[in-house]
C-alpha cells in the first residue's frame, strides 16, 4: 500500500521522503469556496502557499511532489502552469463534476505532470467507466 501526506513542513516532508511506503507528498492550495463547503465542519483548511511548493521541492527527492489545486475555474490554466513551474510532479483535481472538466485539465497539463482525480462529488462517481 502507498500513502500520501499533506504538509508544508520541511522536516516532516524530508522525513517521509525516505520511506518507500510514501508515494506523494502534497501541498494543498485548494481554497476556492472551501470555507463555504467545509467551514461549518471540524475539517482542516490549508494555509499552504505557492512558495511552499518550492520549499518542499528542495527536500523531496524520492517521493512525488503533488499539489491539490482549486476546482476548475477561470484561473485553472494559470494555477496549473504556476504549480508545474514551481516543481510539482502531480496535480490533484478536487470537486469536479463532469468528464469535460477532467478533459479540460488534462489538456492544460499537456503531459507535463501526473493527474490525480479526487472523486468527491456524486456526479464524479457517475462518470467512472469501470
Amino acid at each position: 500500500m502507498k500513502y500520501i501526506c499533506f504538509t508544508n513542513n520541511n522536516l516532516i516532508a524530508s522525513s517521509l521522503d525516505c520511506l518507500d511506503s510514501v508515494d506523494t507528498i502534497y501541498i494543498d492550495l485548494e481554497k476556492l469556496n472551501k470555507s463555504e463547503r467545509q467551514g461549518h465542519t471540524n475539517s482542516w483548511i490549508s494555509n499552504h502557499t505557492y512558495e511552499d511548493i518550492l520549499n518542499i521541492r528542495n527536500n523531496v527527492k524520492s517521493s512525488l511532489l503533488g499539489v491539490r489545486i482549486d476546482p476548475v475555474n477561470l484561473n485553472t490554466g494559470k494555477q496549473i502552469n504556476r504549480v508545474i513551474n514551481n516543481g510539482a510532479d502531480v496535480i490533484m483535481l478536487p470537486m469536479f463534476y463532469s468528464l469535460e472538466e477532467v478533459k479540460k485539465v488534462i489538456s492544460m497539463i499537456n503531459n507535463r505532470v501526473f493527474l490525480d482525480l479526487l472523486f468527491e462529488t456524486p456526479q464524479s462517481l457517475e462518470i467512472i467507466d469501470l
